[in-house]
């Protein structure tokens, strides 16, 4: 056998084990991985939908209280006004 055809043969050998392996992944592993990767984008969508709702809630929690001071405040306001003008008509 000559080195040429020795090479050639050893090249198709190779290539037969390779379509082999191709194929073994393909139908075996392949199927696994992909219900994993569903499964795990499911998991992951889950996540991102809790945290982006628990920072809209912490968001509305923030807001409230921000409204809820700004009203007291506005009321002290009104309060202070009123009694201002209570003295002032004595």
């Amino acid at each position: 056998m000559t080195r040429k055809s020795r090479m050639m043969e050893n090249r198709r050998i190779q290539h037969a084990r390779v379509t082999a392996h191709r194929m073994r992944l393909m139908e075996e592993i392949v199927p696994y991985l992909r219900a994993r990767r569903e499964e795990m984008s499911c998991k992951a969508a889950s996540h991102r939908l809790r945290i982006k709702r628990a920072w809209r809630e912490s968001l509305a929690k923030s807001t409230n209280h921000m409204l809820d001071v700004r009203r007291k405040h506005a009321s002290t306001i009104a309060l202070h006004k009123k009694r201002l003008a209570e003295i002032r008509c004595r």
